[in-house]
């Protein structure tokens, strides 16, 4: 078990005193830092109890360096506040405690350090200031442990009370495969780039693919190291030194994260929840320029409110979208600060809901409902929530993403108010089966209406079901054709029991079969196929569909002239067996000798041969074709026995 420990508090109040006190390692590595007796960057140690192993996060002090101070918090799983029994709580001691509480952190320590240089009434003063500050933050339980590093007392207290934190179990959401912040960056002799960080979610092992976000570096582990130490794999909550292969110090910036291949994906946009730390606090204004911290990163973004009326904190949190000026990388859970950069003041914080967030410029309220049921992690609440918005829609892996689920589990909990179209979709069953009404109903007035037409134009139907997604008709369309209460043929779609030949008055049927003996009498000749038969031209229309629904009658396109051409079936076999009767299969003809064969002209014969070519009677290279015998052609295997 390992459990990273952020230590935080003002400055010159013994947090590396502390630290090294409690590891033997002394945090501060800089010249500068030993110079001037303080904290620059964040100074990393670790020390190995009977319950697991913590790692030591020695965050600044000073107000210069709150960005530093909060990389090393958000990936923390404790606090170690440090409070100078001899000068109280001070500035950075509530903006580091806020931080903790924005970050999401549960479990704090302090220490009240400095315990000699105060007598016992100070002491308890300090006690006092120090539980009153706490209570405050939501924090009452925590543990104030005097100590001193002159003294050297209070130590086994205080790594007593560090102890427990191994048994906590994690509250906040972590990332479900490799996510790891990187704080540092830098060229190790004889390893070449090593990347340093809190390992926020999965395992790391050596010899792993894996990808630096959000520039899409691909990579792999040469070596991983936990607290100094060369390991084959580290778990989650550990703090890892990283030697990656090919790729350059150069080519990776603080705040960049290492992740698995193909599993996160940068965005401009991020939906979240957004609270401020107490009701006393102004939360923010919409389309406000803020500066947001999260992982090791910290980007400037614009707050969009999707309420107008969420501009305070005294009723709870705000729906919002963060629209950043660069692609950012994050994950569902993960929490986040927000400060002002006019103030320099940390104003709220919150949680990720949707890290690949779309914009959302239209019904907004419903989208809030989704947002809010992702909130509180409610899978059937937010799919229900999507479907309400995306008219009986639900993207799985939306759902999946806003639940922090597996696709595969949303798709299982889902019941039967959903129907599958695994792995992309679900549809609310209510919906399926009002479009699927409005569908049946569309082709029965069609057919009503054009009873001698054998089908109906998918293009009438699609524009009668417009106001439908576009997946939704399309999967009802399918499940239709499934069980068979739809027939679809080229273009049209008709119901299965609808007959049109059947449907034929005494004087259409009369008609179609002249018309039908007029085109087989044409052959190769087109010519008028209908003349003063007296039919408008919707029943012209519905007699040639007809034919060619019943197979009696075949429709060619010629490309060049852009027109249809209409030959009786019987003519086409007919032509084919000319062919085959007129040039052996090892002979070749040109498109004028089986024009001159056929006695037809070359508005019909190029259609034809290109007819033939689709159906494998003739097989075409360059400008020869080969005329096929019909045991040449390939075998159906709807035929095979």
């Amino acid at each position: 078990m390992d459990k990273t420990i952020a230590v935080i508090g003002h400055v010159d109040h013994g947090k590396t005193s502390l630290v090294k006190a409690l590891t033997g390692t002394n945090t501060d590595t800089l010249t500068e830092e030993r110079e001037r007796g303080l904290s620059i960057v964040l100074g990393f140690a670790s020390l190995n109890t009977k319950a697991g192993r913590l790692h030591f996060i020695d965050a600044p002090g000073h107000a210069d360096f709150i960005q530093t101070t909060a990389s090393g918090m958000s990936g923390a799983d404790a606090v170690l506040l440090v409070v100078s029994s001899a000068d109280g709580v001070s500035a950075q001691t509530i903006e580091h405690l806020k931080l903790a509480k924005l970050f999401g952190i549960q479990s704090v320590i302090v220490a009240l350090t400095k315990s000699d240089l105060s007598d016992g009434d100070t002491r308890t003063a300090r006690r006092s200031e120090i539980t009153d500050l706490l209570t405050g933050f939501g924090f009452s339980d925590a543990p104030v442990i005097a100590c001193s590093s002159i003294a050297h007392t209070g130590f086994e207290e205080v790594r007593d009370a560090l102890e427990t934190v191994l048994n906590v179990k994690p509250t906040r959401a972590r990332a479900t495969t490799i996510y790891l912040p990187i704080d540092r960056v830098f060229h190790a002799r004889g390893a070449g780039t090593v990347v340093t960080g809190t390992l926020l979610g999965g395992d790391l092992t050596t010899e792993s693919s894996v990808q630096l976000e959000p520039r899409g570096i691909e990579t792999s582990i040469r070596g991983v190291q936990v607290a100094g130490a060369s390991v084959d794999h580290a778990v989650a909550g550990s703090r890892v030194a990283v030697n990656l292969r090919n790729v350059e110090p150069a080519q990776i910036q603080k705040g960049d994260v290492l992740c698995a291949t193909d599993h996160y994906a940068p965005s401009l946009r991020f939906d979240v929840v957004i609270a401020a730390y107490d009701e006393r606090t102004q939360l923010l204004r919409h389309m406000q320029q803020i500066v947001v911290l999260y992982g090791a990163q910290h980007a400037a973004a614009r707050v969009r409110l999707y309420r107008a009326d969420q501009t305070s904190a005294s009723d709870g949190a705000a729906m919002a979208q963060l629209e950043f000026q660069t692609p950012q990388l994050s994950f569902a859970g993960q929490h986040f600060v927000i400060r002002r950069p006019a103030e320099l003041r940390t104003v709220a914080g919150g949680i990720v809901l949707d890290p690949q967030a779309a914009l959302i410029t239209r019904n907004k309220s419903d989208h809030v409902q989704i947002l809010e049921a992702a909130a509180d992690l409610d899978l059937l609440g937010t799919a229900r929530a999507l479907a309400a918005r995306d008219q009986g829609c639900v993207d799985l892996e939306l759902l999946a993403r806003l639940t922090r689920r597996s696709i595969e589990a949303c798709a299982s909990a889902l019941t039967s108010d959903y129907i599958l179209d695994e792995p992309i979709f679900a549809f609310q069953t209510i919906a399926v089966d009002a479009i699927e009404a409005q569908f049946i109903a569309a082709l029965s007035d069609f057919h009503k209406a054009r009873p001698s037409r054998p089908s109906a134009p998918m293009s009438i139907l699609t524009q009668t079901l417009n106001q439908w997604p576009k997946d939704l008709s399309e999967f009802t369309i399918k499940r239709l054709l499934k069980d068979g209460t739809i027939r679809q043929k080229a273009d049209g779609v008709a119901l299965a029991s609808h007959d049109a030949y059947a449907a034929l008055s005494d004087r259409l049927r009369a008609v179609y079969e002249v018309t039908n003996d007029r085109l087989k009498g044409m052959g190769l000749s087109v010519s008028a196929l209908i003349e003063g038969d007296d039919l408008d031209t919707v029943e012209q229309d519905d007699m040639v569909e007809l034919l060619i629904d019943n197979g009696h009658a075949v429709r060619l396109y010629n490309h060049a002239l852009r027109q249809n051409i209409l030959l009786h079936a019987d003519a086409i076999d007919e032509a084919a067996r000319m062919l085959r009767q007129a040039f052996a299969p090892e002979d070749g003809f040109t498109t004028g000798q089986a024009r001159q064969k056929l006695q037809t002209n070359r508005k019909t014969i190029v259609p034809l041969l290109e007819h033939f070519d689709t159906l494998g009677v003739t097989i075409r290279q360059g400008d020869l074709r080969f005329a096929k015998s019909p045991g040449d052609r390939p075998c159906d295997p709807c035929d095979a026995s």
